[in-house]
């Protein structure tokens, strides 16, 4: 809020009768900031967890995939085999 301030992004006028209004509008703001931090916070975790659960589902396909060409490959022991 100093910042905001210092840049004349937030004038407050504290002037006798409109000073607790002032003090109500300046806690009703920083409350505001508060609310969209947190909620940016959220839909960033969202993505996040999003885009894992996309790449667990790419993995979990990729992985059938190899069981299914693995069923079709028979595994031989070498002391099984009559070579001659």
């Amino acid at each position: 809020m100093k910042s905001l301030k210092k840049e004349n992004k937030l004038i407050i006028k504290d002037t006798g009768f409109n000073k607790k209004k002032a003090y109500t509008t300046l806690y009703t703001l920083v409350r505001q900031l508060q609310n969209k931090k947190e909620q940016y916070r959220i839909d960033v975790l969202k993505d996040i967890t999003e885009e894992n659960i996309n790449e667990l589902s790419q993995l979990e396909q990729q992985l059938k995939s190899l069981k299914q060409e693995n069923k079709n490959t028979i595994i031989v022991d070498i002391g099984d085999l009559d070579t001659g």
